[in-house]
């Protein structure tokens, strides 16, 4: 089995957050601004425009106020203004500037945060089906190797005359007992929880990658907007409007998509495994191992007791042999009870119970890390957005108030490195 990231969580349960539930409550609308079901749907065209409904308002009010920004700054006359100092603009500036470049540096935290739910995700999922692939492991060496010996036993013992058609029942007993052993390895076969690993780990090395470079891109334009203020620089200030302003969109574009994907996944959070059961086909054997609810729908119970039950009457059959014969049949009869041996031992490790908290710590990795970190990056970038708006405004003021020909010879723009 392979080791678990000393990282992760281990848990017994799994219960959404109250930071879940929070999401989970929020309004769902169409594009017809229906009301519709809160029950995650990704592949529903009214699910889908349910989460563009809930991204796009924040980022339609950044957009509107830049717009009105932009006019401000196309029908102000800078050349009937008169110059002030702006000292106090330049200081406040440069706050909100530096705290939101922090902000965007707590992305990164962020970040690793829905990189690690991921990777642990994934990792448990690679722990179940081992798990999985030990039992069918089990199950095989049973059909092939402990079965077949006691064939082999029975092949090779010289059976008194009069006994033949019992020693053929003998056989026919194990022969029946192989079938529902094959049948056990199947529905051990059928749950492959690894099917979804690819696509995650792609999503999260996209979803890294993209995110480090958008954070970065837009900390250097910040950076760039900063220095011009430093040093006091009438073109950069000028110009940075701009690259501030991008700046500022990009945030809020950003923020918006990871409020819509938080609440997405709090959707799926909220009700997980009828997702995966919906996902699956409503696989017996996922079934059992996500509600593990005793031996209430073991898939596994019904081919190992058949199989448990012809072990038993082969050891009848072989009872019936000796007392009639008056011999003893060592070979046979130690073969038949280690095989009933390694069937009792299977059924045990067929129990639910340790893929079941795998299966809830999986949940927890997803439901509570991923989660957060991803409602940590949406934070991030709103309030990146927020504080860049707040930015912008006061470099659009020193640019208003402090006209291109002042520069040369008024103090109100010394640098300040």
């Amino acid at each position: 089995m392979s080791g678990e990231n000393a990282e992760c969580d281990n848990v017994t349960s799994y219960k959404p957050t109250e930071l879940v539930m929070r999401f989970h409550d929020a309004p769902h609308y169409d594009f017809s601004f229906t009301s519709i079901s809160n029950t995650f749907n990704p592949d529903s065209a009214s699910y889908q425009a349910a989460l563009i409904q809930l991204a796009w308002p924040f980022s339609a009010a950044i957009i509107l106020v830049l717009l009105i920004l932009a006019c401000k700054a196309c029908c102000c006359n800078r050349a009937k203004r008169k110059p002030r100092s702006v000292s106090k603009h330049r200081y406040g500036f440069l706050v909100p500037s530096v705290i939101a470049l922090g902000v965007l540096a707590a992305c990164f935290f962020a970040t690793s945060n829905v990189g690690q739910g991921v990777e642990c995700l994934t990792s448990r999922l690679v722990n179940i089906e081992d798990l999985l692939n030990s039992t069918v492991m089990q199950t095989a060496a049973i059909s092939n190797v402990s079965i077949s010996n006691v064939m082999q036993a029975i092949n090779d013992t010289q059976w008194p005359p009069n006994t033949q058609d019992v020693a053929d029942s003998l056989r026919q007993e194990l022969a029946t007992s192989r079938q529902y052993m094959e049948d056990v390895e199947q529905i051990g076969l059928e749950f492959q929880p690894t099917q979804f690993n690819d696509q995650l780990l792609l999503y999260q090395h996209w979803q890294n990658q993209v995110t480090l470079g958008f954070s970065a891109f837009v900390a250097v334009l910040a950076l760039v907007a900063v220095y011009a203020v430093l040093v006091a620089n009438p073109t950069f200030i000028s110009c940075n409007q701009y690259s501030l302003g991008i700046s500022l969109l990009l945030c809020a574009v950003v923020g918006s998509v990871e409020f819509g994907l938080s609440v997405g996944i709090a959707d799926f959070c909220a009700d997980p495994t009828t997702f995966f059961l919906d996902q699956l086909g409503d696989s017996e054997t996922a079934e059992y191992y996500m509600f593990c609810n005793g031996t209430s729908g073991n898939p596994y119970a019904s081919p190992l007791n058949e199989a448990m039950t012809f072990i038993n009457e082969a050891n009848v059959t072989l009872t019936d042999i000796e007392q009639q014969t008056n011999q003893s049949f060592i070979e046979v009869k130690q073969g038949l009870e280690g095989l009933y041996n390694d069937v009792q031992q299977l059924s045990i490790t067929l129990e639910c119970t340790q893929a079941n908290h795998v299966y809830n710590s999986a949940l927890h990795d997803v439901c509570t890390t991923a989660t957060t970190g991803l409602v940590g990056l949406m934070a991030c970038h709103a309030t990146a957005a927020l504080l860049l708006l707040i930015a912008l405004v006061l470099l659009q003021h020193i640019a208003v108030y402090v006209p291109l020909k002042f520069y040369a010879d008024t103090t109100a723009m010394q640098p300040l490195i």
